[in-house]
């Protein structure tokens, strides 16, 4: 069943981000480009809330990007982090999720400036142990796995 339901939150965020991409294009029938920069300044202002509460509670905002915050904190164990998301879900009233702690984590710099980051590429390692990746070639369907790269030489 999870699978089943993690398919289903997929294809409803594709469906939303879709809906969101319309509301700014000038000839789509239901967009109006006031909407798209209301919905964008409510999400900035989560967004600020968010990083604020994380601050106060010592946290370090390490990256951010739409609707995920990078945080870190020295010597915080998992719960410090539920905590965290507990206090956000009372202060913006939505749901917050733990999608985990990362052993280590790396931003790959940007081309026009190497010395900031670039918001949605990144790899890294969860303290269980899985790894995680956006952004980067190894995530495209037409790239060899890793393995296959390593046997052929």
């Amino acid at each position: 069943m999870r699978e089943i339901y993690d398919r289903r939150q997929g294809a409803l965020k594709w469906v939303l981000v879709t809906c969101f991409g319309y509301l700014g294009y000038r000839n789509a029938r239901f967009g109006k480009i006031d909407s798209h920069i209301a919905v964008c300044a409510f999400a900035r202002d989560t967004l600020l809330r968010t990083a604020h509460i994380a601050e106060r509670r010592g946290f370090e905002n390490m990256h951010g990007i739409i609707d995920c915050l990078w945080l870190r904190k020295q010597g915080a164990v998992e719960e410090d982090y539920l905590e965290l998301c507990r206090e956000i879900e009372e202060d913006t009233g939505l749901p917050i999720g733990l999608e985990g702690v990362y052993r280590w984590i790396v931003f790959l710099p940007s081309r026009v400036n190497r010395n900031i980051p670039v918001l949605n590429q990144y790899f890294g390692v969860f303290r269980n142990g899985e790894i995680k990746m956006k952004g980067i070639e190894t995530c495209r369907s037409d790239t060899p796995s890793l393995s296959v790269m390593l046997s052929s030489r």
